[in-house]
């Protein structure tokens, strides 16, 4: 998980990871690209009206809908698009 890429203050990236367990944290490194785009097209980069717990809260939510398969990276606006050019490129190598 790289929370310095949602927010700046160490000691609350700190709080945020040890408000999870380890398999919560599984889930949520597995998953962060999608969690991260999320935060920031919602929230925006170190926003400072978010506490600790409303991250935490937002990352739960997220990570627990990529469980219960409600959100998924292949069905999801996270999911990142591939251009079909470096497709080709890259099958042509």
């Amino acid at each position: 998980m790289n929370l310095k890429n949602i927010i700046r203050k160490v000691d609350i990236t700190e709080n945020i990871v040890q408000s999870f367990t380890g398999d919560q944290l599984f889930l949520i490194n597995k998953t962060f690209a999608g969690i991260q785009h999320h935060v920031l097209d919602s929230f925006g980069f170190d926003n400072p009206n978010l506490t600790t717990n409303d991250i935490v809260d937002e990352i739960f939510n997220i990570s627990t809908d990529f469980e219960a398969g409600v959100a998924s990276f292949e069905t999801s606006p996270f999911k990142r698009n591939i251009n079909p050019r470096h497709k080709k490129i890259s099958q042509t190598i």
